[in-house]
């Protein structure tokens, strides 16, 4: 796990990894899809993919700009984030 635990928008990475989840869960008709867990493990996937589109956005600007310290904070922050989703 990363060191540099960054608050971003005044959330920590694990805060930020169940908003992120729970934001595609209630997409999910959860009573049709039994069971229920198959939901919550469809939304975890589609937080990861977010988190990992982030990512992808991050790491393209940093070749452009050669990481300027917000970029490199966004990388950190968003690694933290997809590692959070993952235990989840």
């Amino acid at each position: 796990m990363v060191q540099r635990t960054i608050k971003k928008e005044n959330m920590t990475p694990k805060e930020k990894a169940k908003e992120l989840c729970n934001k595609f869960l209630r997409t999910y008709k959860v009573d049709l899809y039994p069971p229920f867990n198959s939901a919550s493990q469809e939304a975890k996937q589609c937080a990861l993919i977010a988190a990992d589109e982030i990512l992808n956005v991050v790491s393209r600007y940093n070749a452009s700009w050669h990481w300027p310290m917000d970029t490199a904070n966004e990388f950190y922050y968003w690694q933290e984030v997809k590692q959070e989703i993952e235990k989840l």
